[in-house]
């Protein structure tokens, strides 16, 4: 699922700047009802990957998000030092991806082999437990 108007508290004002304003309000209040009805929690849950795009900063905390709820990361941030890397081989619990590749992606997840992806989803929930469990409000700051 991808919502395109609920981040943020001003949504309405962006539409101002559409070219067509009715259709802009229309399409983001469907939107916002689709939103509503999807708990977030339970599709990470039900999700084997999940997407780690660039947040406002170089990191995410979508990054912690998805690896406490036993999704393998995609992280789609070129550039971007995952916490405690030198210490943590994070291609044993995710991906690595490059931004510019993303129509590549789908090919390569496609093409994994299920008992790497279930090695991958349970080392990605130990991760987190390991390391990240009890800093988690300090991690959601990056």
């Amino acid at each position: 699922m991808l919502t395109t108007c609920r981040h943020g508290t001003n949504w309405e004002k962006l539409c101002d700047l559409h070219e067509n304003v009715e259709n802009c309000l229309r399409d983001c209040h469907l939107d916002n009802e689709q939103y509503d009805v999807w708990d977030y929690t339970d599709l990470l849950m039900n999700s084997t990957f999940c997407m780690v795009p660039r947040g406002r900063r170089l990191g995410s905390f979508r990054f912690i998000e998805v690896m406490q709820q036993g999704c393998i990361p995609i992280v789609m941030s070129n550039g971007w030092v995952l916490p405690f890397q030198e210490v943590i081989d994070y291609s044993r619990a995710g991906i690595n991806w490059d931004e510019r590749l993303l129509i590549e992606l789908k090919d390569r997840l496609m093409n994994m082999n299920n008992e790497r992806v279930m090695k991958m989803r349970s080392q990605a929930a130990f991760l987190y437990t390991q390391y990240f469990r009890s800093g988690n409000t300090v991690f959601s700051q990056f």
